[in-house]
C-alpha cells in the first residue's frame, strides 16, 4: 500500500484495496501489525486523495471518486473495529492501543470531512454522540460510512478506558 500511495496511485483504487486486504486478513488472522500498518497509512492515503480531488474540475468526476473513496475508507475503519479485530485491539500495548485507535477515529472523522467537501447533493446536520462537534453529512451517501464512525467512537471510548 505504501509503494501505491508514493506512487500516487487513485486514492479511492488504494482504499478498495485496503478494505479488500482487510477483510480478507480478518477472514483468516488479524495481527496487531495489521492494525498498526493500516491505521499508519490513513493520514496518506487522505492526503493523497484530497490533493487528488482538489486537482479535478469536473464536479461530478470529484463527488462520485469521494464517495467511492469514502465509502470503502469507511469499510476498512469497520473492519478494524469489528468484533473479530477486538482481541487484537486488546493484545497491543495500552498506549499504542489509545494511539492508534485516536488515530483511526480521526482519520474516520476526517473522511466524512472530505466527502462533505466535495459533495454537491442536499444537506443535513447529523449530531454523533460520542463526538463533541456536528458535521454536515448526506444521509443516503453517508449511511455505511457514519456507522463505521459511531462504531470507531464507542471502541475508542473502550479501548481509552482498558489503560
Amino acid at each position: 500500500m505504501r509503494s501505491a500511495i508514493e506512487r500516487g496511485d487513485p486514492a479511492e483504487q488504494i482504499s478498495t484495496k485496503m478494505a479488500a486486504d482487510l477483510e480478507s486478513t480478518l477472514s483468516r488472522q488479524l495481527y496487531g501489525g495489521d492494525i498498526i500498518g493500516s491505521v499508519s497509512l490513513t493520514d496518506d492515503v487522505l492526503g493523497l486523495a484530497r490533493s487528488q480531488y482538489d486537482a479535478l474540475d469536473n464536479r461530478n468526476d470529484r463527488q462520485a471518486k469521494a464517495v467511492n473513496f469514502t465509502e470503502s475508507f469507511g469499510l476498512s475503519g469497520d473492519h478494524l473495529l469489528s468484533l473479530k479485530a477486538m482481541p487484537v485491539w486488546e493484545e497491543l500495548a495500552s498506549s499504542i492501543r489509545i494511539d492508534h485507535a485516536s488515530m483511526l477515529m480521526s482519520s474516520l472523522e476526517q473522511s466524512a470531512i472530505l466527502l462533505a467537501d466535495y459533495t454537491m447533493d442536499q444537506q443535513m446536520k447529523m449530531q454523533y454522540n460520542n463526538w463533541g462537534e456536528q458535521d454536515t453529512l448526506n444521509e443516503t451517501e453517508y449511511e455505511h460510512h457514519c456507522a463505521a464512525i459511531k462504531k470507531a467512537a464507542v471502541t475508542y471510548n473502550k479501548l481509552s478506558l482498558k489503560q
